[in-house]
C-alpha cells in the first residue's frame, strides 16, 4: 500500500512538473511572438495572462513559488528599456562609416576647418552621410589639424556641441 502511495504521489508530482515544463515553454514562445511582432503586443500579453492564469490554478504552495518567480523575471525582463544597439553616446555617418562623439575635448586651435554638418536627425544608428544619432540638425563637424579622415581605426573628427569642440572617432567593425 506504501508503494501505491509513493507511486501516487510521484504520479502527481511528474504531472506538476510536466505541466510547469510545459507553460515555461508557452511562456518563452509567447516572449518570442512579443519581440519578434510588437504589433501583436495585446495578443502576446492576452495569451500570457491567460497561461498564468491557467497556472495559478490549484493551492499548491510550490506552484504559487515558481508563479511568483515567472511574473518577476518576466517583469523585470519587460521593464529594461533597451537601446536596440546598446550605445548611449551621439554618433554620426560620414561617407557610410560611423562616428561616436566621445566627451574628449579637444582645444579650437587644433581645429582645421568645417567639413560638413548635420543634416538628418535619427533615431537609430546612422545610415546615410551627414545623418545623426543623438545629435541636433545643424551640428557642426570639423576637421582635426593633422588628422586625416580614413576609413580605418585612426580616423578621427570633431564635432561642435553647446559651443564647445568633442573628438568623435571611427566605428570599425572588428573581424
Amino acid at each position: 500500500m506504501v508503494t501505491n502511495y509513493k507511486e501516487v504521489k510521484y504520479n502527481v508530482a511528474g504531472k506538476f512538473f510536466q505541466q510547469l515544463i510545459k507553460t515555461i515553454h508557452r511562456l518563452i514562445e509567447l516572449m518570442k511572438k512579443y519581440y519578434m511582432n510588437t504589433k501583436k503586443y495585446k495578443d502576446a500579453k492576452e495569451d500570457l495572462v491567460n497561461t498564468l492564469i491557467f497556472f495559478c490554478g490549484g493551492t499548491n504552495m510550490i506552484k504559487r513559488s515558481i508563479l511568483l518567480f515567472l511574473v518577476t523575471f518576466l517583469l523585470l525582463t519587460g521593464c529594461n528599456e533597451r537601446n536596440q544597439d546598446n550605445i548611449s553616446f551621439p554618433v554620426f555617418n560620414w561617407n557610410g562609416h560611423n562616428y561616436i562623439v566621445t566627451n574628449e575635448p579637444i582645444p579650437n586651435d587644433k581645429i582645421e576647418e568645417k567639413v560638413g554638418e548635420i543634416k538628418e536627425q535619427t533615431t537609430d544608428l546612422p545610415t546615410k552621410h551627414e545623418e545623426g544619432y543623438r545629435l541636433n540638425t545643424g551640428t557642426n563637424i570639423y576637421k582635426i589639424r593633422a588628422v586625416e579622415i580614413t576609413n580605418d581605426i585612426d580616423s578621427n573628427m570633431a564635432i561642435e556641441i553647446e559651443g564647445e569642440y568633442r573628438v568623435a572617432r571611427i566605428i570599425v567593425d572588428i573581424k
